[in-house]
């Protein structure tokens, strides 16, 4: 059985509401969510990129978009080497577009909207059954070391 990191951080963010480009607690898409947490608990004002993509099924622009903050702004980091508030970036059909953010590996908090369930946010595992597969890399912001 798995012990789930309770940090007291998390429970601030679960159960917030999925909403396309949210970025408020009203509501968050995944990177929303990252930027909601950077810049409540590590102070960080993240871009928000809501002017960059209409839905978060615009999965061409979000890889862009993605590709083009991690060559900018995050610098790619071995998965081992993960540590709490970094990035994971997730495959969704089949491309990089979603993100969470590292509680303690393998955990993560993320936003996603499931078929036939309201979208929120959830705490789970990388090496799940559901993101095992999918996890491409774990990045960490420039300002964050």
């Amino acid at each position: 059985p798995w012990t789930i990191p309770m940090k007291p951080w998390t429970t601030n963010y679960l159960h917030i509401p999925f909403i396309e480009k949210g970025r408020t607690r009203d509501g968050v898409d995944c990177y929303g969510l990252v930027r909601l947490i950077y810049r409540e608990r590590l102070g960080i004002e993240l871009p928000s990129y809501t002017e960059s993509y209409a839905t978060t099924q615009d999965h061409a622009e979000i890889m862009a978009l993605l590709q083009g903050a991690v060559a900018t702004s995050w610098k790619e980091i071995p998965v081992e080497e993960a540590r709490p508030f970094d990035g994971a970036i997730f495959r969704i059909f089949g491309q990089p577009t979603h993100f969470g953010v590292v509680v303690e590996p393998p955990w993560f908090i993320h936003a996603i909207q499931r078929a036939g369930q309201p979208g929120r946010t959830w705490l789970e595992r990388w090496d799940g059954l559901n993101w095992r597969h999918r996890l491409v890399t774990a990045v960490r912001w420039e300002g964050a070391q």
